[in-house]
């Protein structure tokens, strides 16, 4: 995933709004998304979703448009548990699994730009003005926020 559709993602979200992100925690890969989510959200939190001892375990981060405290995080865990009865007791996932956010990390910032005769592994030549011209797509026009929750 890219930073523009990182910062897409944070521009769509409805006020008080949450995007979840599911990465694998190692490599390369890894410190790039990370970079990218710190570019388009202030607020973060990482959540292991396995053992950490395996070598490719997942991590789920959170992209919130507010800020949350721990204590904060945790009492909205047991709001939800209470009114949704999940499977999983949430609020305990939330105390368990939490990742300190990683440091800033040096890894490439990939870009919608990133394309063909830009890379340097590319083999493709850049493309011509002519087919630049017939390729752009113009922007999306932007929908009203939808609200996902529950009706009571």
């Amino acid at each position: 995933m890219t930073r523009e559709f990182t910062s897409l993602c944070n521009s769509r979200l409805a006020p008080h709004g949450v995007a979840a992100f599911n990465f694998y925690s190692r490599g390369r890969s890894f410190r790039q998304q990370c970079s990218h989510r710190k570019l388009a959200f202030d607020n973060l939190d990482f959540f292991n979703s396995g053992d950490r001892a395996l070598l490719m375990s997942n991590v789920i981060v959170l992209g919130r448009l507010d800020p949350s405290s721990e204590e904060e995080t945790l009492q909205k865990a047991v709001a939800a548990q209470a009114r949704y009865k999940f499977r999983f007791d949430v609020s305990k996932l939330v105390t368990e699994r939490r990742m300190p956010v990683p440091k800033a990390q040096k890894g490439d910032v990939l870009t919608d730009d990133f394309g063909r005769g830009r890379c340097p592994r590319c083999p493709w030549p850049p493309l011509s003005a002519r087919e630049v011209a017939r390729t752009r797509v113009p922007p999306a026009v932007r929908p009203a926020p939808v609200d996902l929750r529950r009706r009571a």
